[in-house]
């Protein structure tokens, strides 16, 4: 992995802050190694919302995506095989899994319609997010998003679903088409006219699914942010069998609906 200019947070002797996302991942692979280094790019750089759990998710979630499809395996499946130990954070996750396969049905999608998921750590909770999508004439059409998530004792569930729909709307306008680009060394957008966020009318059905726990709080305001992304390509893969490696999808000439039927 490189970071551009990133200063190193992590603890001394262990890996690089930038990493995380990726070398904290819970999965059990068989001799599993995370490096990185920096790399000045030339252009400052600040926090996202989710830090590195906003980006690091769509490389480690579209790859197991990739290795899942190409052992013929269901990617749900896939994925909770590679969570089957007995540490408390894998059974957390793996429960996550479970209740996002529930609530979407996901062995029975829709005539026509696709699932894509994905999961994680992410700042003390277990996370996870189906999409499903129908893909017609490069129109790339939302019909549900489904977040589950274990974010230890639910203190104020209303806050924590707002939460949830707000790191998520977040990262889908800018796997849709949040792109900043670059002129004779200056940012090309300033403001909402040139980088548009998801209008209301854009957002798609959306559920949050909490799931209890006796476990200490972890975070709720940056996890929903992460997993939408990689959640999002997989489903298109699912669908049109054409991996996204790069976002936005405006950078591949797909056009993003919601459907809220």
């Amino acid at each position: 992995m490189v970071s551009a200019s990133a200063p190193n947070f992590g603890r001394p002797g262990g890996p690089p802050f930038f990493v995380e996302g990726v070398a904290d991942a819970e999965y059990h692979v068989p001799n599993f190694r995370v490096t990185g280094f920096n790399r000045d790019i030339g252009v400052r750089f600040g926090f996202w919302r989710s830090v590195n759990d906003s980006h690091n998710p769509f490389m480690i979630e579209g790859f197991i995506d990739e290795l899942a499809h190409a052992a013929s395996q269901d990617p749900y499946l896939f994925r909770r095989a590679m969570l089957d130990d007995d540490r408390e954070s894998t059974q957390r996750l793996r429960t996550v899994l479970d209740v996002l396969a529930q609530r979407a049905d996901w062995h029975h999608p829709p005539p026509g319609h696709h699932f894509g998921i994905a999961a994680l750590a992410s700042f003390g909770s277990f996370i996870g997010t189906v999409v499903e999508v129908s893909v017609k004439d490069r129109i790339v059409s939302v019909h549900r998003v489904i977040t589950a998530i274990d974010c230890g004792v639910a203190i104020h569930p209303d806050n924590i679903q707002a939460q949830l729909e707000g790191g998520m709307v977040f990262g889908l306008t800018a796997a849709v088409r949040g792109e900043i680009t670059l002129a004779n060394g200056a940012v090309m957008q300033s403001n909402f006219n040139d980088y548009p966020m998801l209008k209301l009318i854009e957002m798609p059905k959306v559920e949050c699914h909490i799931v209890p726990s006796t476990a200490p709080p972890g975070g709720v305001g940056e996890p929903g942010t992460g997993p939408i992304a990689p959640a999002l390509a997989n489903a298109i893969y699912a669908a049109t069998g054409t991996r996204l490696r790069s976002l936005p999808l405006t950078r591949h000439q797909l056009t993003y609906v919601a459907v809220r039927s």
